[in-house]
């Protein structure tokens, strides 16, 4: 009787799993680099070295920008700017043909200073099976927009305005019901919670301002429950540092204040560990591993600025970790402790972050070269590649493609 329950246990558990792999979508990149931000997809596999016959095609995009790419099923979704107007744009492309199906202009305004390094567009949309979100501001206003597949504008919510010496650049992420948008500005600062469908404001939650310069501009991700830490809303701020906020309500679970400079990279989960990054210009920048299997976390490592990155987000897998500087160097350190197993100067200029494709890590150089680099304790470069465009944009993966966005293009790259 004992074994005839257990495997009763065992086949509910199985269906269950099946039932839960069935309702998730098979390659999707739904938001700023991937799945919960992760930056991989173990099914792509690009060659280290292009030949022409790898570019499945290149297209010409309207306006200008940084924001990445993301996708639903064959749907690619991007967001530009003209910058003479500020006029917002989000396309709607066939990822396999590289023809863009639709376009949706919104008026906006160009005339404040943002950072020689932003741009009108770069916070990345997010999407999921029924429309796409992308938001963009100004000190005068904002906005969160919804259009579906199909560019059919769903609603527009109205933000306030938002004010930094670098200009705007969050990005949103959709979890079952909700939109989230953080908006740490240099001034007045806060957490959206949008319904998905009607653009209704669920909940918003005001946010400390550290300073003169708080603003903050990394992607927010969901922690799933585990142990006795409850699923919640993580965010990077400098005023706050890692913040665990209810997903449902705002009301914060936790946060501990380990950020000395601004983040603008995003966070990352691995193996119950958040690692994040904060920095500056000037280069004092820092990383950050925190334990969160409960709701007390503990740092388990912090590197400094000898290694650390500032814009580039962190990637991770396996037992090591990858911190992309945004001067060219890498470092692979050891997961969960934090210590250097290699470093290696590659050079040129980063504001992308890597993503790895199968056993390949990859990322693109300001300057337009692609760097791939294989994963693992030791350092071996596979190739470069030059597109001949400014890039600041991170790359998406998915079915079997690498989609690039330069400044002013979008490329495709054949997987093996």
């Amino acid at each position: 009787m004992c074994r005839i329950a257990q495997l009763g246990r065992l086949m509910t558990f199985v269906c269950a799993a099946l039932l839960c792999c069935e309702s998730l979508p098979a390659q999707e990149w739904t938001r700023f680099r991937g799945p919960e931000g992760s930056g991989i997809n173990a099914k792509v596999d690009i060659p280290g070295e292009w030949k022409e016959s790898d570019i499945a095609w290149k297209i010409e995009l309207p306006g200008k920008g940084h924001s990445s790419p993301v996708l639903w099923g064959d749907k690619l979704f991007v967001n530009s700017a003209i910058a003479e107007t500020g006029e917002r744009v989000i396309c709607g492309i066939d990822s396999a043909k590289g023809k863009i199906l639709w376009t949706k202009k919104f008026p906006a305004s160009a005339s404040f200073r943002i950072h020689a390094q932003n741009s009108f567009s770069s916070g990345s949309p997010a999407c999921d099976k029924d429309a796409v979100y992308f938001a963009w501001a100004s000190p005068e206003k904002g906005e969160l927009i919804a259009v579906d597949h199909a560019g059919k504008v769903l609603w527009e919510a109205p933000l306030p305005g938002y004010v930094s010496r670098h200009g705007f650049g969050s990005s949103p992420i959709v979890h079952g019901d909700l939109v989230y948008l953080t908006y740490d500005q240099d001034g007045p600062s806060t957490v959206f919670a949008m319904d998905r469908k009607t653009g209704e404001k669920k909940w918003s939650v005001e946010r400390k301002v550290l300073n003169e310069q708080n603003a903050s501009y990394a992607t927010p991700m969901i922690l799933p429950a585990m142990g006795k830490q409850s699923e919640c809303l993580i965010i990077n701020s400098w005023a706050h540092g890692i913040s665990c906020l209810n997903p449902t309500n705002g009301a914060t679970i936790w946060e501990k204040t380990v950020f000395h400079r601004r983040p603008v990279g995003s966070p990352i989960l691995h193996n119950g560990m958040i690692i994040g990054n904060c920095g500056e210009g000037g280069g004092d920048n820092a990383v950050i591993g925190l334990k969160v299997n409960n709701h007390e976390p503990e740092i388990a490592f912090k590197i400094d600025k000898t290694m650390a990155p500032y814009v580039p987000t962190i990637i991770a897998e396996g037992y090591y970790a990858y911190l992309w500087s945004d001067k060219g160097i890498v470092n692979c350190i050891h997961l969960p402790d934090g210590k250097k197993v290699w470093q290696q100067r590659i050079g040129g200029n980063f504001s992308s972050s890597p993503v790895i494709a199968k056993d390949k890590l990859i990322n693109i150089s300001a300057e337009g070269e692609v760097i791939v680099l294989a994963t693992g304790d030791k350092f071996q470069q596979l190739g470069k590649n030059k597109l001949g465009e400014t890039t600041r944009s991170t790359p998406a993966l998915a079915n079997g493609k690498m989609f690039i966005r330069t400044e002013g293009h979008l490329h495709a790259v054949k997987g093996k």
